[in-house]
């Protein structure tokens, strides 16, 4: 007790940085736990790791100024790894809007459980498929392993290394687009050539009612042109998290450099 007391600074570094994922992250991060619990992990895991990040935290200064800018520079760290694990997240929940209305659902949004947000019915279901995908593949230990290992490569942030992190960030939110693009071209690719035909078909046999019968057309073929994607997005998802923990690890080593 008397050592957990001497190094309580310390301990609440730890504290800061492991709060910054349940803020931001993935599942983590989710609306729906509770901040109690939040709180309650969050102290968990800053206890089972203290014993072995302590030996890389710089000295404590003792000045209250100085410290609370390195409680501040640990939550940020902490923030950093959440939101790009949620910026690949979110390019699943994005490619579900693009190709929603063409399917005909853009008129039905619903409330996402998961960000308290108005989504489309597509959007949630990639959304959540994303989300098992990541847990999974082991998503949640990967992000406290990350953690754990900013440890060692970064101490502590300083102010040169705000624009790397900006950096970062804006490159990934790019990414984050054109990566939604990428996954939702063969449903739109489907659509438009259904949209094509429905279009020939009207010309054709003008007597045909094609608002009507497009509008079911439309639907299943997306539904089904879904169902066969979606081994194929998991292998994607996979993907995409291996190259997200490669560079928080990257981004990591290159703030370490900065002195």
């Amino acid at each position: 007790m008397e050592v957990f007391v001497s190094q309580f600074q310390n301990f609440f570094l730890v504290l800061a940085r492991v709060s910054g994922i349940f803020v931001m992250a993935p599942f983590f991060g989710s609306l729906n736990i509770l901040p109690r619990i939040k709180a309650g992990l969050s102290l968990f895991i800053s206890l089972t790791i203290f014993g072995v990040v302590n030996k890389h935290i710089h000295i404590v200064p003792n000045d209250l100024p100085t410290y609370s800018l390195m409680v501040f520079s640990e939550v940020a760290i902490g923030l950093i790894i959440g939101f790009m694990a949620t910026l690949v997240m979110s390019s699943f929940q994005i490619s579900g809007e693009l190709y929603s209305v063409p399917m005909g659902f853009g008129i039905v949004n619903t409330i996402d459980p998961l960000s308290q947000v108005e989504q489309p019915i597509i959007s949630q279901i990639i959304g959540l498929f994303a989300l098992l995908i990541f847990l999974s593949f082991g998503g949640h230990h990967m992000m406290l392993i990350s953690v754990c290992k900013s440890y060692e490569i970064v101490p502590i942030l300083t102010l040169d290394s705000c624009n790397i992190v900006v950096k970062t960030i804006i490159t990934t939110f790019a990414a984050m687009f054109l990566t939604a693009v990428k996954i939702s071209m063969p449903v739109i690719g489907v659509l438009f050539l259904v949209t094509l035909g429905m279009g020939l078909l009207a010309k054709a046999a003008p007597m045909i009612n094609i608002m009507v019968l497009g509008w079911a057309i439309t639907i299943v073929t997306g539904m089904i042109t879904l169902i066969f994607l979606f081994p194929l997005l998991s292998k994607v998802a996979v993907d995409l998290f291996e190259q997200l923990f490669y560079d928080i690890d990257n981004l990591f080593i290159v703030l370490g450099k900065v002195k």
